[in-house]
This record gives C-alpha cells, sequence and structure tokens, in this order.
C-alpha cells in the first residue's frame, strides 16, 4: 500500500484504506522459526500479519487479543515446592 491509499488513524497497527474505508490491521506475531529462501537455513524471524477489518471496533479488538496472546506465551508460572527436612 502507498501512503497516498490509507490514512493514519492514530492507534499503532490500524490504518484506514481510503478507496473503501475499511480498516487494515497489522500484527505483530513476534520471532518465530521461518526458511530463510536465500541460502535454505532455519531462522529466528519476526512475523507480521495484515488482516482487514470493516469497523474500528473489530479492528481495535483484534490489536487487543493479539496483545493478550503474547503477553501469554511470555508469562511463565512459577510455584514452590516445599522440601521436607532430612535432617535426623
Amino acid at each position: 500500500m502507498r501512503k497516498s491509499e490509507v490514512k493514519d488513524t492514530g492507534i499503532p497497527g490500524i490504518k484506514q484504506r481510503l478507496k473503501d474505508g475499511k480498516y487494515l490491521v497489522t500484527l505483530d506475531l513476534g520471532r518465530q522459526l521461518r526458511m530463510n529462501k536465500k541460502t535454505g537455513k532455519m531462522e529466528m524471524r519476526q512475523v507480521k500479519t495484515t488482516y482487514t477489518y470493516t469497523t474500528l471496533k473489530e479492528a481495535k479488538a483484534a490489536v487487543g487479543r493479539n496483545a493478550n496472546k503474547k503477553q501469554q506465551k511470555k508469562t511463565t508460572i512459577t510455584t514452590k515446592l516445599k522440601i521436607p527436612d532430612m535432617r535426623v
């Protein structure tokens, strides 16, 4: 898309297409293992994708869902283990 074909909405990752008024949402899926087409080797690469939504409300919801998924991937659960005292 050219800059002249889209309008910035002021929300990161969301732009509005001028010809039909739909919203383009660019989602960052994080780093994933992908094939490098030039070398044929697997590499960790930044992966992004674009979706189209008809309303701004749907577009904002998609960005929020993506942010929650990424946050859950980063979150780790730790538990405390009780180790019995073996001293006599």
